[in-house]
């Protein structure tokens, strides 16, 4: 069986038609444009019939689902609707998007282009696919970048030609490439593209390269563009300002293609002010109007146009731009003075030569704050005579007694804010001299009238008018001129309408003579005459040509300032004696003013030992010239060496710190001052003098700025290392230490030990950097045997010897790192300190005293007791007791009875009866009480004390305890003794009999382990339990 496969133009789909992808660029090549192909299925062999047909009928069903699934076209290719006009040499750009294919996998595309010479020919232009796609027409601009396909995404490109030629017309078809077998759809799209020619025009009306305001004035800038093409086109013009190190030109402002104004960012405020505006004026100029120009508007200014048009998507695209020449403009600053009272008056003239009969015209300006908000008056001179002065309301008065002035020949006019014009015609040889303008603000009162302000004078403006009668004009080439001290001066002067003979003779006056002397002369036949003031100066006077005279006079000096005059006289024969001058201001500018000198170094912050170099760089006239090296510290100045002219070198300063060395380059000397070995002697501050030796007297001429050299100590790594706080026991040895790291053989370190107490810092002693020790006078450590400095590895060391409490407190120690600069001195690099706090405590005492087991005892008279004082603890082996035994009776103070001190001592203070003192242990003291009465009752009780050695020779108490009190009842005869015992009696007494019983019991149980007679345990001062009576000593 076989299926038809109808042509690829098919754009319906039925259930018995299939659409085959889109062929290959080979399969395309000798197929007819509608072909057909048999797609044969062959029965597998082996099969029967009835297998067969349910194998056909199976492929049938199959076929038929996925014909259904095809009727709607999967594949759509779209192109940029066409015509489109672009024009030659600009970018043609054109997308073209698939639609239909699997996701996430890229489209190839191919463009190819039928040209309006070959209809129904394509040629290949570019594919993304295939590098070889290219006919020989394009494959070198595609080699060469010319022509791209760019992907904007996996199924959409822009192709793009970057420079349109006029056979790149013609209809371009841009062809999806499918990658997979059976697909149906559009496979490609098509688009004309019309190539028309440039006719866009844009320039400026007038043709400036450079443009100069002052801040304030007012641009107006004219911009011509056109565009002579047959297509409905539209014209968008913007005004740009590039400034200078701006890297994108600023847009001022624009009339868009819809006829929009759109100022640029910058300038939107002074839009709205309305102090930047565009205006169309007839059909093809645009006016750039800026009222107010600003310091910032300085840089290149230009206009651009763009032709737009409009596509068949109904987009507008620019087909076409291009840019008229920049223009330099120059904004000065306005020169305002630094008040509201303040002026700045100038004037100026086009023309300041003329001859007799012209107009002159004498321009006035004043520049000052809040310019438009007020009023002024000014007035025109010529030398000390007022010719005309106006007003604030525009009055004019005039001072001039002449016919011109009744003629309308003197006027003055105000042109503009701050803006004034004189004019006086026809000028006569008397007008001529110094022409200036005198102005001043005036204030208007609340009744009207002004008042004056200070008057400011303009700069003079010199006129000079010639007599044309006789032909003859002379005009110098410079009517003032400024020349150097020392320089040639040289003067040139022209001469017109001359007939015969001419000669010349060069005067000069002095600021302070009122009369011409003559310098020298020449005659027509060209004898040169000298005057005799000028015998010994250098100077010429020479005709170079026929209608030119020059004067020269070498090495000028500040007298040589003055007016100079070229006077030419004209000889005619059988005729009068013709002469005419010319004049010129001549300044000599002092060589002072010309020398420039500068001082800079690249290192003038040297660490000690390294070098650093220092740059006098001297810019002026090559004359002999004198430097001097200058060294300020503090008030005082220092010369160091000194360059004469003619080679000689004069040391002051340190040789051996410093050398010299001279470069010279092509605008300037440079003069080097190296410090060899920098230390802290050659900080200061440096300059370098610069003088001459001019007209038989040395000049100074220039000193350089100041130059702070400032030498730094090298960076320490040198720190101390922070200490804990001291936590010893009196009469110990404190080791105070300083710990440190990053010392160096290479330097020294000195200490100091300080106490801090409220009333400040005490010395304790201290080791300076050549280890010498020295100490303090500090009254708790004033045995010198306690107190010892050292320095360990690592650490600074103090040690106190047997401590005391009173050395309790902080300790700081001042460490000072010291380096031996290259001159021998020593310099402090850093100074650090590190406090240690000391602790000296008494050793901790736990001593418990203890008495007998029972507070309350009642005798009978005649029945001895004892005081027992025992003590559980004590804070030192090495401790000693003294214990002393306190009876308190009724209402009585309590008062010693017996005292034993700690070095064995025995004292009784106790009358009434013997007493035995017993010590058996050390810890263990007891004082009996013999034959006691019943006036010995009352309150017994110890107190101990607990002493330790504090130096070899003394000794303190740590501690004092005293014991609980003994209740002491002694009965009388017939008393019975109640004691709180028996309040509860029988309990007492139960608890007692069973009591014996069980002391009765441990006897019989001791005695059996011990049959022998146990001996009675003495006293320290009785034998054999025998009583000692102590008398009171």
């Amino acid at each position: 069986m076989f299926i038809i496969d109808t042509p690829t133009q098919s754009r319906k789909c039925t259930t018995s038609s299939y659409i085959r992808p889109a062929l290959t660029k080979h399969e395309l090549q000798g197929q007819p444009s509608e072909s057909y192909r048999l797609l044969w299925f062959e029965e597998w062999s082996g099969i029967g019939m009835g297998a067969s047909l349910r194998a056909l009928w199976g492929v049938t069903l199959i076929l038929l689902a996925r014909l259904l699934q095809l009727c709607e076209a999967r594949v759509n290719t779209e192109i940029q609707v066409g015509p489109l006009y672009r024009v030659v040499d600009t970018q043609l750009s054109i997308f073209c998007k698939a639609s239909g294919y699997p996701v996430g996998k890229r489209t190839d595309f191919e463009f190819l282009v039928e040209k309006p010479s070959r209809p129904g020919v394509p040629y290949n232009v570019i594919s993304s696919a295939d590098p070889e796609f290219a006919f020989a027409s394009h494959n070198v601009r595609v080699a060469n970048q010319d022509i791209v396909l760019i992907h904007q995404s996996d199924s959409q490109v822009d192709f793009v030609i970057k420079r349109l030629l006029k056979e790149d017309e013609g209809e371009y078809e841009c062809v999806s490439v499918s990658r997979e077998k059976v697909l149906d759809g559009t496979f490609s799209a098509k688009a004309i593209v019309k190539v028309i020619d440039d006719s866009l025009s844009v320039s400026l009306r007038d043709s400036v390269t450079s443009m100069s305001f002052k801040e304030g004035e007012a641009l107006s800038l004219t911009c011509q563009a056109s565009s002579d093409t047959l297509q409905h086109t539209h014209l968008s013009v913007a005004w740009f300002l590039h400034k200078e190190g701006a890297q994108d030109p600023q847009p001022i402002i624009s009339l868009s293609k819809d006829f929009t104004l759109i100022p640029g960012e910058d300038f939107k405020q002074r839009y709205k002010e309305g102090a930047v505006n565009l205006d169309k004026i007839g059909e093809a100029t645009y006016r750039l109007d800026m009222t107010e120009l600003q310091l910032s508007d300085q840089g290149q200014i230009y206009c651009q146009a763009q032709e737009w048009i409009q596509d068949p998507d109904r987009s507008w695209y620019s087909i076409n731009q291009k840019d008229t020449q920049k223009i330099d403009l120059t904004i000065k600053a306005r020169e305002v003075g630094p008040d509201m009272m303040s002026l700045v008056v100038k004037t100026s003239s086009e023309k300041t030569s003329l001859l007799e009969g012209q107009e002159l015209l004498v321009s006035c300006s004043i520049d000052t704050q809040n310019l438009k908000e007020r009023f002024f008056s000014a007035a025109w001179f010529r030398g000390d005579i007022e010719l005309i002065r106006i007003g604030p309301t525009g009055i004019l008065t005039v001072s001039l007694d002449d016919q011109r002035v009744e003629e309308g020949g003197l006027r003055a006019i105000r042109i503009a804010d701050g803006a004034y014009s004189f004019s006086l015609k026809p000028v006569r040889k008397d007008d001529q001299g110094s022409y200036n303008c005198v102005a001043w603000s005036e204030e208007r009162g609340s009744d009207g009238a002004f008042t004056k302000g200070t008057p400011q004078s303009s700069n003079s403006l010199q006129i000079t008018i010639s007599v044309p009668e006789s032909g003859l004009s002379v005009k110098m080439e410079n009517p003032t001129l400024n020349v150097n001290q020392l320089d040639k001066l040289t003067l040139g002067c022209k001469v017109g309408g001359a007939k015969e003979y001419l000669s010349v003779n060069w005067e000069y006056k002095s600021a302070t003579s009122s009369t011409f002397t003559s310098i020298i002369s020449l005659e027509s036949d060209g004898v040169m005459k000298k005057d005799a003031t000028f015998k010994d100066r250098q100077v010429r006077a020479t005709r170079p040509e026929s209608d030119s005279f020059v004067f020269e006079l070498d090495q000028v000096t500040l007298a040589d300032s003055g007016l100079y005059k070229c006077h030419v006289v004209e000889k005619i024969p059988s005729q009068d004696l013709h002469t005419n001058a010319s004049e010129c201001v001549v300044t000599v500018n002092p060589l002072e003013s010309l020398m420039k000198v500068s001082l800079t170094s690249r290192s003038f912050n040297p660490t000690i030992g390294e070098e650093a170099i220092l740059m006098c760089k001297v810019k002026g006239p090559r004359i002999p010239i004198t430097l001097t090296w200058i060294k300020r510290e503090s008030s005082v100045m220092d010369e160091i060496v000194r360059l004469s002219h003619n080679g000689d070198m004069s040391w002051t300063g340190n040789q051996k710190s410093y050398q010299v060395s001279v470069r010279s380059q092509k605008d300037s000397v440079i003069y080097d001052l190296k410090l060899t070995s920098a230390s802290q002697i050659e900080k200061g501050i440096y300059q370098c003098s610069v003088s001459t030796f001019v007209e038989g007297t040395h000049k100074k001429l220039a000193t350089s700025n100041d130059l702070h050299v400032a030498v730094k100590n090298p960076v320490t790594k040198f720190k101390l290392e922070p200490n804990p706080t001291i936590e010893q026991m009196i009469n110990t040895d404190v080791h105070i230490k300083c710990f440190f790291e990053g010392s160096t053989p290479l330097y020294a370190y000195s200490v100091i030990w300080l106490l801090q107490r409220k009333t400040g810092f005490i010395n304790i002693g201290s080791a300076d950097k050549y280890s010498l020790v020295t100490y303090g006078n500090v009254a708790e450590l004033n045995q010198r045997q306690r107190i010892s400095m050292a320095r360990t590895e690592g650490a600074f060391e103090l040690v106190i010897r047997q401590a005391k409490i009173s050395d309790s407190g902080s300790y700081v120690c001042n460490v000072t790192e010291w380096l031996k600069d290259p001159r021998g001195a020593w310099i402090s690099l850093s100074t650090m300190s590190m406090t240690t706090n000391v602790n000296i405590s008494e050793p901790k005492t736990n001593l418990s005293v203890k008495t007998s087991k029972s507070t309350e005892l009642s005798i009978n008279r005649n029945t001895e007791f004892t005081i027992h004082c025992n003590f559980t603890q004590q804070s030192r082996h090495e401790s000693q007791f003294q214990v002393t035994w306190f009876w308190l009776k009724g209402t009585e103070n309590e008062k010693a009875i017996f005292t034993a001190y700690r070095n064995s001592t025995l004292q009784s203070s106790f009358k009434e009866a013997d007493l035995i003192f017993d010590h058996p242990e050390e810890n263990k003291f007891s004082l009996t009480v013999l034959r006691p009465g019943p006036e010995h009752s009352g309150l017994y009780f110890c107190e101990v004390e607990q002493w330790l050695q504090s130096l070899p020779q003394e000794w303190r108490t740590v501690s004092k305890e005293r014991s609980e009190n003994l209740n002491v009842t002694v009965l009388g005869e017939g008393e019975v003794g109640y004691t709180w015992a028996h309040v509860q009696v029988p309990l007492i007494v139960t608890v007692i009999i069973l009591l014996l019983i069980i002391g009765i019991l441990v006897v019989k149980i001791c005695r059996d382990k011990n049959p022998g007679p146990k001996k009675q345990g003495a006293g320290l001062w009785a034998e054999q339990g025998q009583p000692i009576r102590l008398d009171d000593h």
